[in-house]
Formats: structure tokens, C-alpha cells, sequence
């Protein structure tokens, strides 16, 4: 290998060390918000939306992933087309293939 490779392979080794960091940090911040979306503290959908945005660059660590599912579950029966357009965003952005068949949440009694 190459001393250029092994410096370009170092470099990319602290970056991805600082997104985890910076992951790590973001965690406690999701979970504070997503309790006051759960807990109705937070109701404007514009600013569960923005909530959900900024999830989404954190959606590859499945403990922010886990987050986002829970709020747009909590948002479905009052937003399902939010809930629809935040799933489709996730799939365009983590995953290669959509689902082939989309399953109805249950609306809430």
C-alpha cells in the first residue's frame, strides 16, 4: 500500500470517528425531543418535521432509527401522508430497493 493510501485510509478513519462521536452526542438531544412529541409538549407538525429532517441524516445509527419510528407512529394518525413522505425519504436515502409491498398502519380507536 502505498503511504498516500494509508494516509487517505488514517483520514477517513477519523472522520468516521468523529460522525460516531458526533452521533453520540445527537442521541441524547433525539430523545429529549422525541419524549416532548410523545408527550404533546411538542404539537406543531412543522416543527416535528423539522425534528424528523434532522433525524434523518442520523437514521444510519439504529438508536436515532429507532427514534424516528417512534415519532412517525406517533404522528400516523394525524399526518399519514407525513408519515408516508418521511418513510419514502428514508428508503431513498439508506436503502437501495423501497419495500415491494406497503403495509396500512391500523388507525387508533
Amino acid at each position: 500500500m502505498k503511504t498516500s493510501d494509508s494516509e487517505f485510509f488514517v483520514s477517513i478513519s477519523g472522520l468516521a470517528k468523529q460522525i460516531l462521536s458526533l452521533t453520540d452526542m445527537a442521541l441524547p438531544e433525539y430523545k429529549n425531543i422525541t419524549d416532548d412529541i410523545i408527550c404533546g409538549r411538542i404539537k406543531e407538525i412543522t416543527e416535528i418535521e423539522l425534528t424528523l429532517d434532522n433525524m434523518l441524516t442520523f437514521c444510519f445509527d439504529d438508536r436515532i432509527l429507532l427514534l424516528y419510528k417512534k415519532v412517525l407512529r406517533h404522528i400516523y394518525n394525524d399526518h399519514p401522508d407525513t408519515v408516508h413522505f418521511y418513510i419514502e425519504a428514508y428508503y431513498n436515502m439508506y436503502k437501495e430497493e423501497k419495500p415491494k409491498k406497503q403495509r396500512k398502519l391500523p388507525k387508533k380507536s
